[in-house]
């Protein structure tokens, strides 16, 4: 497997390949931000698993191939109906804006008329055919977010991205109807593809919506993704963000959803999660109003050799915040899921109400999972939660069920879907979305089910 420091090299050339092709166009603000990216991802490399943080997933895995074509110019070709199969949602009253290896395609977007929202490609607003008080937004955004929270693949990300989805929402504004931003891998084994995408979501003071950021790609793709997004939620502001992942069992994922939330924002945040050989998700919330709240809820589900690593980091910066996590998900065969949830109350950040439970269901003996949950307070006055468990269906109730003619497998699905149904329960608000969702986990569950094997099943007891 190559080092790190050899992948950061071929990467440095490919960087400096797109710069001599003139291909790294914006201001010299821009310009500066991608080169600190650079400097920093070449001073400090990409982890290993003895960073910390790394310890349950080795990167290697992500870069272990050659995924440098796609950066330069978009995949041509693909039509709506290409769209409609890859695309497990396909909401058919959405906005929608759809890239494809991380970059817009205009035909297949669905956006908005009228006055209050407004939706760009990153391209065209670097090209500077967009408002330049939103651009400049856009890159006050991305160089402070990277000062203070850049780590090595949002450094590449940041180096190296050239297209992405900005989204602006208006103060006052209640969005009619759901936001698709729909991100599609497309190739195959003989054209590994790299997607690096950034995007920036906008949503003024006292405005509500819906935003649904999808990944997902075909059976044959061997992609890697590896997208950032910031989100501002203004004062008073109401969003839910929903966030599948659907991408194909051969390629590789990374993700980052940074939100920072103003004085009495609220922020629910749902993601679901299948799919990829390694996969590694990461939230980052930042409440710097009084009395902001978010909801940081997941179901994963892994199978056969899959890997999974969610984190989250919610920062409680003003008093009166809350914050309530509760991560659910199915382990089969050897899949993998790892959990690194941490809750930072900071000094100062009074009669903060926090909570964080990780449950997860083991479908076989050969499955595992990691649950680090964490806690660091600094203030006196607040009440804060943590907790995990690991277990396996409960063979009372699977007895109770086969005792009334149900057949096991049909217990094990039926018990299996209830276990997860509490995590949708908080988002029934979000239109059809949900219920297609919870399609998809149903059949998840139909297939993936095994007979339980043992009653020793991990050591958090039943589930």
């Amino acid at each position: 497997m190559r080092t790190s420091a050899e992948t950061v090299n071929k990467f440095k050339q490919a960087y400096e390949e797109l710069k001599g092709k003139n291909l790294l166009r914006g201001s010299a603000r821009l310009a500066e931000v991608r080169e600190s990216a650079l400097l920093r991802l070449e001073g400090e490399g990409f982890p290993s698993r003895k960073n910390e943080d790394w310890r349950y997933t080795n990167p290697g895995t992500l870069l272990q191939h050659d995924q440098l074509s796609g950066l330069e110019s978009p995949r041509q070709g693909l039509k709506p109906d290409d769209l409609a199969k890859r695309n497990p949602l396909a909401l058919a009253t959405s906005y929608r804006v759809v890239l494809v290896n991380g970059w817009v395609q205009k035909e297949l977007c669905r956006l908005p008329g009228g006055e209050g929202l407004h939706l760009y490609s990153l391209a065209s607003l670097i090209a500077g055919q967009g408002p330049a008080e939103i651009l400049d937004r856009v890159e006050a955004t991305w160089k402070a977010q990277e000062e203070a929270y850049g780590q090595a693949f949002s450094w590449l990300n940041s180096a190296m991205s050239l297209d992405g989805c900005v989204l602006v929402v208006d103060a006052n504004q209640v969005v009619d109807r759901p936001i698709e931003v729909v991100h599609l891998g497309d190739g195959d084994s003989a054209s590994r593809r790299i997607s690096m995408a950034r995007n920036f979501y906008f949503v003024g003071s006292r405005s509500k919506v819906t935003i649904i950021e999808g990944f997902y790609s075909s059976a044959a793709t061997t992609n890697l993704t590896n997208s950032v997004s910031d989100l501002w939620l203004g004062a008073g502001a109401r969003a839910h963000f929903l966030k599948p992942q659907f991408e194909s069992t051969k390629g590789c994922h990374v993700s980052v959803l940074r939100a920072v939330l103003e004085t009495e924002a609220e922020l629910r945040f749902l993601q679901m999660a299948s799919g990829s050989s390694v996969a590694r998700q990461e939230f980052r919330c930042d409440l710097r109003g009084e009395n902001a709240m978010v909801r940081s809820d997941a179901v994963f589900l892994v199978e056969g050799a899959e890997h999974l690593d969610l984190r989250t980091e919610i920062r409680h910066q003003a008093p009166r915040g809350q914050s309530h996590q509760l991560f659910k998900g199915i382990a089969g065969d050897s899949g993998r899921a790892v959990f690194n949830g941490k809750i930072v109350i900071e000094k100062g950040a009074q009669k903060v109400d926090s909570s964080q439970l990780c449950r997860t269901l083991l479908l076989s003996n050969s499955a595992e999972v990691d649950a680090k949950p964490e806690l660091e307070i600094f203030a006196d006055d607040v009440k804060a939660t943590h907790g995990a468990t690991v277990g396996q269906l409960d063979e009372e109730q699977i007895f109770y069920l086969l005792s009334r003619g149900v057949p096991r497998a049909q217990a094990e699905t039926l018990l299996a879907q209830g276990f997860l149904a509490e995590v949708l329960e908080h988002y029934q608000d979000a239109g059809s979305a949900i219920a297609q969702m919870n399609e998809l986990i149903s059949g998840w569950i139909a297939r993936a089910r095994t007979p339980k094997q043992s009653s020793n099943a991990g050591a958090g007891g039943r589930a």
